[in-house]
């Protein structure tokens, strides 16, 4: 009997639902702006942008390279695109079952790109130095650990000033396997699946006489504290803030609003300034890259709307590649997890496998 052949593991993944970045494009291209590199942004087919070999790809039991993530994934895009499409084509606002789908939907696109696993990866970071210096500021500590060494060493010639020189300019690495990044995924699902269901789900539509245009990236959400206008995560209870606004562009022309307090509703854009304010905040927001359906991208600077893409790949090129995205103090000096091979994840060692 003939076996079925077995199906081609999917290497090159999306890092951002290719169901979603299809919004944004025009006859299948989208255009690009690479806030870490210095190349002008380009335009490109919307199945290679955002995609990263292997990043969702993890080791099992039964496969050393699984990619189960990326078809469990699928399923949930095959459920939700008529969802997406009643709304967007027929102003329907998803409630129930439909409205639980969604919220799934949309929790895996924060949780799933790699500004999350470089957030997670510099706390880790941030904690275990911070731990370190704490522990070995402490005269005890200290003598402790030089004595344990020299007894292990008696060969050894740091003297204890070079020891404690070295301890104060060494910095912790810390290396996480993808499989520990995809455990953290699931973890962090459970709660803020339930969470954006819970929360109230409002429509915001653009004019579409008016050349303004949402745009997106590798992190298309826009998080806004309207207690204090402060734009970010908020610092008293997070998404579980009360007063949090969560905006989500959805196509060029919708942005969906998620908070805690009033009813489902479809409203019209009347600010001149909102969608320039959004895409700005969304740069900020995003790890590395910026998708748009245009060349023409408003965005939003000291009281000035600017619609040229060379001003605001300009504006983040550098910035992007130095600035780190998570600390447990502000005055930590800590290393920018930039680099997308590192955040794919490390390997597990060898007393791990």
């Amino acid at each position: 009997m003939n076996q079925c052949p077995k199906k081609k593991r999917s290497k090159r993944q999306h890092i951002i639902s290719r169901l979603y970045l299809k919004n944004f494009s025009v006859d299948e291209k989208v255009w690009v702006i690479d806030f870490h590199s210095d190349r002008e942004p380009y335009i490109t087919n919307v199945t290679n942008v955002l995609c990263v070999s292997d990043f969702f790809t993890v080791r099992t039991k039964e496969n050393p390279k699984d990619d189960i993530f990326e078809k469990n994934f699928s399923r949930i895009e095959t459920e939700v695109k008529p969802i997406l499409d009643n709304l967007l084509e027929k102003m329907v606002i998803p409630e129930g079952k439909d409205k639980e789908k969604l919220a799934g939907y949309l929790a895996c696109l924060f949780l799933m790109g790699p500004r999350t696993r470089q957030v997670q990866l510099e706390l880790y970071e941030s904690a275990a130095n911070w731990f370190s210096k704490f522990y070995l500021s402490k005269e005890d500590n200290f003598d402790k650990l030089y004595k344990e060494h020299k007894a292990k060493h008696p060969e050894s010639k740091i003297t204890e000033e070079l020891a404690r020189k070295i301890t104060n300019s060494m910095y912790v690495e810390v290396n996480i396997p993808r499989e520990e990044y995809i455990k953290n995924f699931f973890a962090a699902l459970a709660i803020i699946e339930p969470l954006f269901n819970k929360m109230v789900l409002k429509i915001l539509w653009a004019d579409p006489l008016l050349r303004q245009r949402f745009v997106t990236g590798d992190f298309p959400f826009v998080i806004y504290d309207k207690s204090n206008n402060q734009y970010g995560m908020p610092k008293n209870w997070g998404l579980f803030n009360k007063n949090v606004e969560i905006f989500i562009p959805i196509s060029p022309l919708v942005c969906f609003l998620l908070e805690f307090e009033g009813e489902s509703m479809i409203d019209a854009i009347r600010s001149r300034d909102f969608i320039p304010l959004i895409n700005s905040q969304l740069a900020c927001a995003v790890s590395r890259y910026i998708i748009s359906s245009s060349k023409e991208i408003f965005w939003f600077k000291k009281g000035k709307i600017y619609s040229s893409v060379d001003k605001l790949h300009k504006e983040f090129y550098h910035r992007k590649l130095k600035e780190p995205m998570g600390r447990i103090s502000p005055s930590q000096t800590i290393v920018a997890r930039r680099n997308w091979n590192k955040l794919k994840g490390d390997k597990p060692t060898e007393a791990k496998r």
